[in-house]
């Protein structure tokens, strides 16, 4: 299986959006990045204590 592989520009970009919503109040408590072979792409998880009751 060929994966396409994370470069720097991913990862400096997901720090970048990590930052980006700790500045705007929202809590990051983690953050991976996780290859989906069903769609051979790479996601970025991000989980938080923060959410809303509807």
């Amino acid at each position: 299986m060929d994966r396409r592989t994370l470069v720097e520009s991913d990862f400096t970009n997901g720090a970048l959006l990590v930052d980006q919503l700790e500045q705007n109040d929202f809590p990051v408590h983690s953050a991976l990045w996780l290859y989906d072979p069903d769609n051979e792409r790479w996601r970025l998880i991000i989980s938080s204590i923060c959410f809303m009751v509807i």
